[in-house]
């Protein structure tokens, strides 16, 4: 179905967020805002990995279930050659504001910014300019990267310099590893990974 019809034809779940097995409804135009949540937190697999999702409609039952794929098992993968963007959300920014990341030819993003008065600024990284792809610290002191979902919950990496010090990020996703690495003259270089 296409979600930019607006609504009308969407097979969904009745919550937001839902688990596999979850009831299934529709098509009708009443799905805004409900789908279905694959973890690969809760299990236990790294980022990138690739799901085989099962869906069923027959006369008398709809039944949706996912499992993460067996390596080297044949798949009709979608999405596979989608080219991500990538920005930086920060606190040198306007709210709602973001900085776009470049790519260059080794699939590397980044992006520099300045320090500004306070002399550290914080920030997180947003997928295709959607609230619902962030990439994140696990912890405060930026520890592992997570993501991309919208569990966010108000973490984000800190970087400390000098006043007009220019800081710089770098994203590699590559073979279901992301990393993020942060420069700057005052910190060094730190690197995160999933």
């Amino acid at each position: 179905c296409d979600p930019s019809s607006s609504g009308v034809g969407l097979i969904h779940p009745l919550i937001p967020r839902a688990p596999q097995h979850s009831q299934i409804i529709g098509p009708d135009a009443e799905g805004e805002g409900m789908n279905f949540l694959i973890d690969g937190v809760s299990d236990g697999v790294p980022s990138g990995t690739i799901y085989k999702i099962e869906f069923v409609w027959m006369e008398d039952k709809r039944r949706i279930s996912w499992l993460p794929s067996v390596p080297d098992e044949e798949l009709a993968i979608l999405g596979r050659d989608v080219v991500r963007r990538y920005s930086l959300a920060g606190t040198w920014l306007r709210p709602g504001e973001l900085l776009d990341m470049v790519v260059d030819e080794d699939g590397v993003y980044r992006a520099q910014f300045v320090m500004g008065a306070r002399r550290q600024e914080e920030f997180y990284i947003v997928a295709d300019r959607s609230r619902r792809h962030l990439l994140y610290p696990a912890t405060r002191s930026g520890d592992r990267v997570l993501g991309p979902d919208d569990d966010r919950g108000g973490r984000s990496w800190l970087v400390r310099g000098q006043v007009h010090q220019v800081a710089e990020v770098e994203l590699r996703v590559a073979n279901g590893i992301t990393s993020v690495t942060v420069k700057s003259p005052s910190m060094g270089e730190r690197i995160y990974t999933s």
